[in-house]
């Protein structure tokens, strides 16, 4: 009896929830951002810091990759080792 309670209550929680996640993604309401924490990087973040900065730390591991490494080990190694940092400071950060 109790899981179909939990069930009903997550069910309407979700209907409540869907028009506001149309108004986000029509442009209608701002994307909410959780406020800034403090991770293991030196300086506080948001979310959207964390991807940038991941995205810059993958462009130049790549860029170095393909500079120093790309002979002897190919590239797919550095794309799976930056997808495991960016998770991680995503994540973490």
């Amino acid at each position: 009896m109790a899981e179909e309670q939990t069930r009903e209550q997550v069910r309407q929680k979700s209907n409540k929830d869907l028009p506001r996640f149309v108004a986000i993604l029509t442009g209608k309401e701002p994307v909410p951002i959780k406020g800034k924490r403090q991770g293991f990087l030196p300086f506080e973040t948001n979310p959207w810091d964390r991807v940038f900065i991941s995205i810059l730390i993958t462009v130049a591991v790549h860029l170095l990759w393909m500079r120093f490494l790309e002979e002897h080990i190919t590239l797919t190694v550095a794309t799976i080792l930056t997808l495991i940092m960016t998770v991680l400071i995503v994540a973490r950060g």
